[in-house]
């Protein structure tokens, strides 16, 4: 990247329905963007979440995850992580923050395979704290863990 080049910035966060983390993401992603940052933002959940209507009203980039679900499915979670990958590949940030459980685990794993240098991990509501399956526990603490 040459100095002349704003830094690149992806936001991904696993639901567009609006709430907390949503609110967070936007106002991170409108001041970075008002700063002069190359910011995008990636979300999984509802196509219609408000999250993508008012980023799309402050001309943010933003990519739609179908695949990347709050629900635990090894299936889907293994096709949005391919997603994720390819976008972090292409999109090439220098930064990605990652906001929720799921995006936490998927993303931590696709920018870390992409050579993103600086990752950021916000949890919002830990899953652990949710009544959980000993599998389904394991599992996401282990994701935890791992990102």
């Amino acid at each position: 990247m040459s100095s002349n080049q704003p830094t690149k910035i992806l936001y991904l966060v696993t639901l567009s329905e609006w709430g907390g983390a949503q609110k967070y993401v936007f106002d991170l992603a409108v001041l970075a963007q008002a700063k002069g940052f190359d910011v995008s933002v990636a979300v999984g959940g509802k196509p219609d979440g408000q999250l993508l209507t008012l980023l799309s009203r402050f001309s943010v980039s933003s990519y739609y995850l179908r695949r990347l679900q709050r629900s635990l499915n090894l299936h889907d979670d293994l096709l949005a992580f391919i997603d994720i990958y390819k976008l972090v590949r292409r999109l090439k940030p220098d930064i990605i923050h990652l906001n929720s459980s799921k995006a936490g685990s998927l993303g931590a794993l696709a920018a870390k395979l992409c050579g993103v240098k600086k990752i950021i991990y916000t949890v919002h509501g830990l899953v652990l704290n949710e009544p959980l399956s000993a599998p389904k526990r394991v599992f996401y603490w282990l994701s935890e863990w791992f990102s």
